[in-house]
């Protein structure tokens, strides 16, 4: 009955349903079987679909939503409509209701080139004002309790210290660590670059930073790239202890500070200089070799004009080195980056890998997203992220900041294209 009223109602099929149902009807692919109009096309009859979105909303829905439709995509969801129905937009019509489809949304994967553009952190104007930290682990515990190593680097002079500690130490511990093998000699920074780690966003250490006079500058959840310069020095790290530790791998704590020498001592690809001399005020830092070496007889005196001049030549040099190193990153990875679409207020999906699991759940079985969630605001000064605070609900406990390749745009159905969709 749906059928035959809206080939009544539509002008087009109207007239060529009245000219078929005629006692001469004209010859034509299109025929008429019991009150069903059909097309005659590739060796097969197709029944053809009359201008009616309630009608055509309900066969799209069987044909995608259903039990034995599953969800499939575009191609093959067309394919099987093509061998029973025919409409003049199906195409568009397929295309657009899965395009809209909540669930598979929320459970599909998304192949396409990730938001976010690359924006590089600020440089530093001076050594010690900035650093990076993070803790990698675990390893063999020694006699001590430590399984781990507290890396922290300044972002500029790239200095590395590699302090052992305990993998799962609590945020007071880490706090003292820092500061006996970091502060007392270098000064308190003016911001600290670090994952989301708990320890580092506890009540504590938040105030702790606070009452010091020190910026947070937490990354966005799984997206190493932010801290990417510590997650770097981690690699190294790792690489020269695997090759000085014994077989049963109980030194290696007594080789970081053979590590960390070797570190810091040669030129940095980044800047162009000896981290070890920009960090220390020119200073070089001298190995057994240079004792065979004849001492040059114009050293300069520490303090002096010329070693203040050669300094600030030095410094100069590091940041802009520095600068074309973040340009030349910034192109390459933004070759395969899109700009964030995302703004305050828009709806989102987050990328269900950054939630924990319940222990009997197989994250193979889990919704690839979920959300949709509000957009709170960007974090930065730039409304364009590519990180944003997201309204995530309060029994989820994760941190609320995803960086954009890690969200994906949510886009409602409409009531009135398929007028009484169900999901």
């Amino acid at each position: 009955a749906h059928f035959v009223k809206g080939y009544k109602s539509d002008p087009t099929d109207s007239k060529l349903y009245a000219e078929l149902s005629s006692d001469h009807p004209p010859a034509s692919h299109y025929r008429i079987f019991d009150r069903f109009l059909l097309l005659h096309t590739r060796g097969k009859d197709l029944l053809v679909v009359p201008q009616d979105r309630i009608l055509r909303t309900h066969l799209l829905g069987e044909f995608h939503n259903a039990r034995l439709s599953a969800h499939l995509g575009v191609n093959r969801t067309l394919a099987r409509l093509r061998q029973r129905f025919h409409w003049p937009d199906v195409l568009h019509d397929v295309t657009r209701y899965i395009e809209s489809c909540a669930i598979c949304h929320r459970n599909k994967g998304r192949s396409r080139v990730p938001f976010g553009e690359l924006k590089p952190l600020p440089i530093p104007r001076a050594p010690r004002l900035s650093i990076a930290m993070d803790v990698t682990g675990p390893f063999p515990r020694d006699r001590h309790g430590h399984d781990g190593i507290l890396t922290v680097v300044d972002r500029l002079s790239k200095y590395a210290r590699f302090l052992p500690c305990k993998y799962h130490a609590a945020a007071p511990e880490l706090a003292r660590l820092l500061h006996t093998g970091w502060i007392t000699n270098q000064g308190v920074p003016e911001d600290i670059v670090n994952d989301p780690d708990t320890r580092f966003m506890s009540a504590f250490w938040t105030s702790l930073m606070a009452e010091s006079g020190t910026t947070m500058k937490p990354s966005s959840a799984r997206h190493p790239q932010t801290d990417g310069q510590t997650e770097r020095v981690h690699q190294t790290a790792q690489m020269m202890l695997r090759t000085l530790i014994c077989p049963d791998q109980k030194d290696w704590v007594d080789r970081l500070p053979d590590i960390e020498f070797a570190y810091n001592t040669p030129v940095h690809l980044a800047i162009c200089v000896i981290p070890f001399e920009l960090h220390h005020g020119g200073e070089k830092a001298r190995i057994f070799a240079d004792l065979l070496l004849p001492q040059a007889a114009d050293i300069d005196v520490p303090c002096s004009p010329a070693s203040v001049r050669k300094y600030r030549d030095l410094l100069i040099k590091a940041c802009t080195n520095m600068q074309k190193a973040q340009i030349r990153m910034q192109q390459q990875a933004n070759r395969r980056r899109l700009p964030c679409p995302f703004h305050k207020g828009d709806l989102v999906w987050v990328l269900s890998e950054e939630f924990a699991l319940r222990q009997d759940v197989s994250r193979k079985l889990l919704p690839k997203w979920f959300g949709p969630w509000e957009v709170t605001s960007a974090v930065g000064d730039d409304p364009a992220g590519p990180s944003f605070v997201n309204n995530i609900p309060p029994h989820l406990t994760v941190h609320r900041v995803f960086h954009a390749s890690k969200l994906a745009i949510y886009t409602p159905p409409s009531n009135d294209e398929f007028p009484g969709r169900r999901s």
